[in-house]
């Protein structure tokens, strides 16, 4: 079963231009507006990029997914 994470995986390198947004883009880009970054950081002036190695750094994989409520990874 494909998930959010496949889509990211397959179209995540890809700019607007290069592939309309849709969708599935808008799933992803609400699902990030649900993460807590608990950060006191000022993010505003850095790309999702940025942020999520940031997050990432920060965070176990435990603990990232017991965040995780509505995705399913199928896994």
């Amino acid at each position: 079963m494909k998930n959010i994470f496949n889509y990211i995986n397959n179209y995540g390198h890809l700019s607007f231009l290069e592939e309309p947004f849709n969708d599935i883009d808008n799933l992803v880009f609400s699902a990030i507006s649900y993460v807590d970054y608990d950060s006191d950081d000022d993010v505003n002036n850095l790309t999702i990029k940025e942020i999520a190695h940031r997050y990432f750094s920060k965070h176990s994989n435990n603990e990232i997914n017991m965040n995780i409520i509505a995705v399913k990874t199928g896994i």
